[in-house]
């Protein structure tokens, strides 16, 4: 049997070998080169803007792709530029405020304070004790100083100024019938039903502290609201006992020192008037 010769079938194993390679190359090549035809079904999203208003601009058209943290559109600027502008204004209000509270009180602030807290348990104390020496002196002096007026007056003024003297005698002469007479039962009376009251709502905000009490014990209700409760029962109670204080001073009438000044005030009034 004869041998094939290899010069022969060099070359066809070399053909066969391309024919193969360029077979799988263009075989690869058509597959890239493939064309497909169908339906991709999209998820849709819903996007949304952290704060309302007008669309001033769309910045994608439909069917782009987007990422994450892209702008897609702008929103015109006036409600939010007002909105900012209003922030910065409480803001800096409230740096303001800060500072003041860092700085303290000024000086001259803390004296009007003091001075209107002064005042304010004066007059309490005054309404609590009833006319005291020092307001029927104060009345007699008015009246001295209305009468006096009177008196230049009458000795030449005009009308008018003759009127005005004697009202102010009037006046005087009123403030201090008032502080002589003290408490009428009419008054008196009041006060009594003033203080009734005044127990009534102590002993329903002593109910009312108990039964806060129970609920805060059993965690129904915070420490807050029961400490508002005891507040309310305290300030209850030092209502009572100015209603009490009041219809006391009220019974014992006015002080014999304090009559005796009222006396001589009026005596002093009336020859005043016959001059």
């Amino acid at each position: 049997m004869r041998r094939p010769n290899p010069r022969v079938l060099a070359p066809l194993v070399i053909l066969s070998v391309l024919g193969i390679g360029g077979y799988a190359i263009e075989a690869r090549r058509a597959r890239e080169r493939s064309r497909l035809s169908g339906f991709f079904e999209t998820q849709p999203i819903q996007a949304a803007s952290r704060s309302g208003g007008r669309v001033a601009r769309i910045l994608v058209d439909e069917g782009d792709a987007v990422t994450a943290g892209e702008r897609l559109l702008v929103l015109e600027a006036g409600p939010q530029v007002a909105e900012l502008e209003a922030r910065k204004a409480a803001i800096d209000q409230a740096r303001e405020r800060l500072r003041e509270v860092e700085a303290g009180p000024r000086e001259e602030e803390i004296r009007r304070q003091e001075l209107v807290v002064a005042e304010a348990a004066a007059a309490l104390q005054r309404l609590r004790n009833g006319p005291l020496p020092e307001e029927v002196a104060s009345a007699r002096a008015r009246l001295r100083q209305a009468e006096a007026r009177l008196r230049r007056a009458v000795a030449g003024s005009r009308p008018e100024e003759i009127a005005a003297a004697r009202a102010a005698e009037r006046a005087a002469r009123a403030r201090l019938a008032q502080a002589e007479r003290g408490p009428t039962a009419e008054e008196r009376a009041q006060l009594r039903a003033r203080l009734d009251a005044a127990r009534a709502q102590e002993a329903l905000a002593e109910a009312e502290l108990a039964r806060a009490t129970e609920l805060l014990r059993e965690g129904a209700i915070s420490q807050q609201h029961a400490d508002r409760v005891r507040t309310d029962r305290d300030s209850a109670a030092a209502r009572r006992r100015e209603a009490e204080e009041a219809l006391r001073r009220a019974e014992e009438g006015t002080p014999p020192e304090e009559l005796e000044q009222a006396r001589q005030q009026h005596a002093q009034a009336r020859a005043a008037l016959e001059l």
